[in-house]
């Protein structure tokens, strides 16, 4: 199970209960990476995937716990589910918005703990963001070699 968040720079959600920003690019950005694997929003993000991709519906109180498919969050912080989750896409804005959500685990600060690793990190032009970074973060199976990359996690960490 994959979930998506996107955050400014202070690590902040969303603000009075809406979507800090949002960008086409980032969400025809989403829609490649889930490939043919189900997309769940909630219908307040549904929206933005409109003439993108399908999506699928997931409740408030639907737990992703035992689903697999990517879940897209926006004015809730997920934190709290990361633990059924095998990888988590972050997406930063690269800018600083007034925020009262704001994501709580930070994959970076369990690097050190082997319980994460980033696999990859990108940044692309968004339709109405210069810069867009993408972070994707891997849960490292137990038991397993640590992976060359989490050595070099910390200079992802934000700044």
């Amino acid at each position: 199970m994959t979930f998506i968040v996107c955050v400014d720079d202070r690590m902040g959600l969303s603000f009075g209960k809406r979507r800090l920003s949002r960008d086409s690019a980032l969400c025809r950005r989403i829609s490649e990476i889930k490939g043919g694997a189900a997309l769940y929003v909630s219908e307040y993000s549904r929206p933005l995937f409109e003439g993108i991709c399908e999506v699928s519906l997931r409740g408030k109180t639907d737990s992703p716990k035992d689903c697999e498919g990517y879940y897209f969050f926006e004015n809730e912080d997920p934190s709290e589910l990361f633990s059924g989750a095998g990888r988590i896409v972050i997406y930063k804005w690269n800018r600083r918005y007034p925020s009262d959500v704001k994501l709580t685990y930070l994959p970076w600060e369990h690097v050190k703990d082997d319980k994460w690793v980033l696999s990859s990190s990108c940044d692309f032009r968004g339709s109405s963001h210069e810069r867009i970074t993408e972070e994707t973060w891997e849960r490292r199976p137990e038991n397993s070699e640590k992976p060359e990359t989490a050595e070099n996690s910390k200079k992802f960490q934000k700044s």
